[in-house]
């Protein structure tokens, strides 16, 4: 079940763009292939205020959070860093800044001890630390900022099954392959990165963390007392996506959804095709 409306869910995602059910749409996916193994999924759309945070109450297993197709400063700024005038897939409801961060940090006001797994471009391209353009500095891992249980990277289909799994089992979340964790302690597989402090300080050490990027490989970074841990990215069989994609998708559009003009697309490639 997918809905918008009804209370005592598995799992509700937060969004930072309209819910499409549809599998062009990153969060319509998600709840699919949730809804597909059996759980009760809630929907928030573009959150504000903390009633709409707290309008579905809180979830068993956890909340999933994104920013959805767009990392929001991109969104909401210029290249030039001016804020953006006009949008015409945006009603008054606007994008909040650093939107993962916000919204998990409104979700923790409401339900401290609740599960928040982060997912989507804006979690992924800030996983570790890393250049901010908009602040003209060095960033730590938005997993520290957002206090965010676990991150997932790229496609997370399989990532999110495999939380909600855990969950289900009461096991932790160490070594789910395409998820980042913060850790007190590594794990003897990872190759360690520059640390943070490292980076911050010494440019040739943040070009030798860029050199060191993988989403094949077991990686680490230090920070103050603790580590910021990537777990191998998953394979996808064409199994998988067959799976995936085969899903009863309505195609059915929000208003004001981004999609209307590949409503009837097929899908063809996952991610940038050039």
């Amino acid at each position: 079940m997918i809905t918008k409306t009804e209370k005592d869910l598995d799992i509700i995602l937060i969004s930072g763009e309209y819910y499409d059910d549809h599998p062009l749409s990153p969060v319509g996916v998600i709840a699919k292939v949730l809804d597909a193994k059996g759980y009760r999924v809630g929907v928030i759309e573009k959150p504000e205020k903390t009633e709409h945070f707290t309008k579905l109450g809180a979830p068993r297993l956890c909340f999933g959070v994104t920013s959805g197709s767009i990392d929001s400063m991109v969104h909401n700024y210029t290249p030039l860093k001016r804020k953006r005038i006009e949008d015409e897939h945006s009603d008054a409801t606007k994008l909040p800044d650093r939107a993962v961060i916000y919204y998990c940090n409104k979700l923790k006001q409401s339900f401290k001890s609740s599960v928040i797994v982060i997912g989507g471009i804006e979690a992924s391209l800030r996983r570790f630390a890393h250049y901010d353009y908009w602040d003209n500095n060095i960033r730590r891992s938005i997993l520290l900022d957002s206090r965010a249980t676990i991150l997932v990277y790229g496609n997370g289909e399989k990532q999110i099954l495999e939380i909600a799994e855990r969950l289900q089992q009461g096991k932790d979340m160490d070594q789910i392959p395409g998820t980042c964790v913060l850790r007190k302690e590594l794990d003897s597989s990872v190759e360690i990165l520059p640390s943070y402090k490292e980076i911050s300080e010494d440019k040739q050490k943040f070009c030798e963390m860029q050199m060191k990027f993988s989403n094949d490989k077991n990686l680490a970074q230090e920070y103050t007392n603790s580590y910021v841990i990537q777990y191998q990215y998953p394979k996808y069989t064409t199994k998988d996506l067959d799976w995936i994609y085969s899903l009863n998708y309505s195609r059915k559009l929000h208003p004001r959804s981004l999609l209307k003009m590949g409503r009837f697309s097929v899908v063809i490639h996952r991610g940038c095709i050039g």
